[in-house]
């Protein structure tokens, strides 16, 4: 047995991580419309400019509000379809993109793709979608991540992670994106690296669960080396 042959832990901190995806993206949908609001109007100079994106928000306002009841109630596909008479997230993520709507519209669209299974599609939503939330932005950047894992590309996933968990704000996001990144560079056959994240996450998140997660792991690779050296 060699490096190569050890294959990725699948901790509960990284499910745990992807499953933030989808309660950032309905916890801050109003907070993220609010921010983008704010944005919106702030400056004389860009009046007129304002008066268009106002007028457009108004417009993908209750196009969103249709496209959100079904992405909340499961309804993925149609949530990014929409209907003959109501627009899905795609369409309003094209057509109102730079409105409050239009960015949650992208983000809400690449976790919808994620949930039936189409990373790549997810992959290309996930980098359009660009939240003002530190933390939601940093459950973007995981949803990149995890889209990259789920295509193999271990390194950039890795490094994906790494960036959400120096983004995020709170602490267990960070724990968890920091043991994910750690699992991609097991999946990539690095247990040094491996490694050395999991033991960032036990020293310095002392006492969290994922702490004693990345201890865990921490033995099993220690084992898993000893009986390959034998």
């Amino acid at each position: 047995m060699n490096d190569n042959d050890i294959q990725p832990i699948r901790t509960e901190e990284k499910k745990t991580a992807v499953d933030n995806l989808l309660y950032f993206a309905i916890r801050y949908k109003n907070l993220i419309a609010g921010a983008l609001i704010l944005i919106l109007i702030g400056g004389a100079a860009i009046f007129f400019w304002t008066e268009r994106q106002a007028s457009r928000e108004n417009e993908a306002a209750p196009m969103m509000a249709a496209a959100a009841m079904a992405f909340d109630r499961g309804d993925f596909q149609r949530a990014i379809d929409g209907t003959e008479k109501e627009p899905g997230l795609k369409t309003i993520a094209e057509q109102y993109n730079g409105t409050p709507s239009g960015e949650m519209a992208e983000l809400l669209l690449a976790n919808a793709y994620y949930a039936i299974g189409k990373p790549k599609d997810a992959l290309k939503a996930f980098d359009a979608a660009s939240p003002v939330s530190p933390d939601l932005a940093a459950a973007a950047i995981a949803g990149k991540a995890s889209c990259q894992s789920d295509l193999q590309q271990y390194d950039a996933a890795a490094k994906s992670f790494l960036s959400a968990s120096e983004k995020a704000e709170n602490n267990a996001l960070k724990a968890q994106y920091l043991m994910a990144a750690a699992d991609c560079r097991l999946g990539a056959g690095d247990t040094e690296k491996a490694g050395e994240l999991f033991g960032q996450v036990v020293d310095r998140y002392p006492g969290s669960s994922g702490a004693r997660a990345a201890q865990q792991a921490l033995w099993k690779i220690s084992g898993m080396q000893e009986v390959s050296n034998k």
